[in-house]
């Protein structure tokens, strides 16, 4: 669900990179064809820029606790932005690619005729688009799922409604009960499934009509990646994988099979999907079929190493690591300017480290929690 949202804001937010002043093909402004497509292009990003810093402005002041994404989709400002992206696209049109002998050009303006993204369905992009992507988050966080057994395995027997995310992800964390998994697989499935399936419908038949409007294939609109072999270079990647995936997959079914037995799970069969969300989910917990192999109590307690440290020192962690590998250190301006405190007065445990980072001008929300997790999940938004 997450992965969907997060594919939509970066569709955004690449559109938003080449909006323009308003440079005509065909104005005559220049001596040749090749240096009106250079003052095209150029103009466009020095718009971009002017753009991003206004919306990243008013991103990064919002008073409140929603990561960047869900924030920047409220932004007053879209509307007047998709208005500008589909006129570029537009114009961007408007230029004979068979003139344009600069390979760099060109592919520059491949790129400019696709801006509009989904900008170009009008309305039916905000009352549509958004609107289904609202819904499909929206059902992960519906406390509309009761509870296995009418509450019995809850804590003081609560038996309140609950959500996939987070109520019911962390009973698949720590259960290891067959029907319960399952319980909680096929429950909230029965209860949102058609649901679902309507609105990621809607959302891939607007791909498809947008794509055709922008005239290029639903898959570079879909992935932005244009390559003409894409399905072959993917075939191609799973081959590569496929050993070792067939290795593991065997691992973990045999380890399955071992601890739940052969009514639960067939030896030489798929594995059980609500089971493997269990691994996933329990990879490193006491109990699971890998603890066996590594068990817990053997191995360091992580969260002890950073428990006298405040969240912002967990960020500062972050950094030395790799301004000990040689990387300069982040700048006055980042920590002072660019990177978003938590708001401690209303501490969430579910809080996710956010990272605006589509542009050179990088802007970064910190959480509250002090956890090792957390203190890796910064390790990773610093690498990027």
């Amino acid at each position: 669900m997450r992965s969907l949202c997060d594919s939509m804001l970066l569709l955004l937010i690449a559109a938003v990179v080449v909006a323009t002043a308003g440079v005509t093909p065909r104005s005559g402004l220049t001596s040749s064809y090749g240096q009106q497509a250079k003052a095209f292009i150029d103009q466009s990003s020095e718009r971009y820029f002017r753009l991003y810093n206004q919306i990243a402005s008013e991103t990064y002041s919002a008073n409140n606790e929603e990561d960047f994404e869900a924030l920047f989709s409220k932004l007053t400002t879209v509307k007047r932005i998709a208005d500008e992206l589909v006129g570029i696209s537009h114009e961007a049109s408007g230029f004979d690619l068979s003139k344009v002998k600069n390979g760099v050009y060109k592919s520059a303006l491949e790129e400019l005729r696709s801006v509009g993204d989904l900008f170009v369905l009008g309305e039916d992009y905000f009352s549509l688009v958004q609107m289904n992507l609202a819904s499909l988050q929206k059902m992960s966080t519906d406390k509309d799922i009761e509870p296995y057994m009418g509450g019995a395995k809850m804590p003081n027997e609560d038996d309140s409604p609950l959500a996939y995310y987070p109520d019911i992800q962390k009973i698949v964390q720590r259960s290891s009960d067959v029907d319960e998994l399952k319980y909680y697989w096929e429950t909230w499935r029965d209860k949102n499934q058609i649901w679902a399936s309507v609105n990621f419908y809607t959302i891939v038949q607007s791909y498809q009509k947008a794509a055709n409007i922008l005239e290029i294939p639903v898959h570079q609109l879909w992935y932005r990646y244009d390559s003409q072999e894409m399905i072959q270079q993917m075939e191609q990647a799973m081959s590569e994988l496929m050993p070792v995936y067939k290795q593991l997959h065997a691992f973990v079914r045999h380890e399955l099979h071992k601890k739940y037995g052969s009514d639960v799970v067939n030896p030489n069969g798929p594995i059980p999907d609500h089971l493997f969300q269990q691994v996933l989910e329990q990879a490193w917990e006491e109990g699971s079929i890998i603890e066996s192999y590594f068990p817990r109590q053997r191995l360091p307690q992580f969260d002890d190493f950073v428990q006298e440290l405040s969240a912002k020192a967990l960020v500062n962690e972050s950094e030395n690591f790799y301004t000990s590998l040689g990387f300069d250190s982040l700048s006055a301006d980042f920590h002072k300017n660019q990177l978003k405190e938590p708001n401690e007065d209303t501490p969430n445990d579910d809080c996710r480290p956010s990272l605006f980072d589509l542009t050179p001008r990088v802007l970064m929300m910190y959480c509250e929690k002090v956890s090792f997790r957390k203190l890796m999940q910064y390790h990773g938004h610093m690498a990027r």
